[in-house]
């Protein structure tokens, strides 16, 4: 007896309804995302925070893609991966050393 490929009902309900909620989710967290760098924005344009201290969203997409263009962007890069395998590989170590 051969099987049906077909699915009920409920089924496609069910998945169309899993489908609008993953971009019902999807939208919100992308919505909360652009507000939260809009305020950001707003808040350190009219000093509502030192700008110096948390800088702009604006100034770091401008200096991101400055060291993109520049590819200074990948030597920090590789810099601070090389910097975390060492750390990690030394407190491995460090950690197994005083364990034993």
């Amino acid at each position: 007896m051969p099987k049906s490929t077909e699915i009920s009902q409920q089924r496609r309900q069910y998945l169309r309804q899993q489908k609008v909620r993953r971009v019902s989710i999807f939208s919100t967290q992308i919505a909360v995302l652009l507000i939260f760098f809009g305020l950001w924005e707003v808040a350190a344009n009219l000093d509502w925070i030192d700008a110096f201290i948390t800088s702009q969203p604006s100034r770091m997409w401008k200096t991101v893609l400055n060291m993109h263009s520049t590819g200074e962007l990948y030597l920090h890069v590789w810099t601070t991966v090389w910097e975390t395998i060492v750390g990690f590989t030394t407190g491995t170590i460090g950690g197994l050393a005083i364990a034993i």
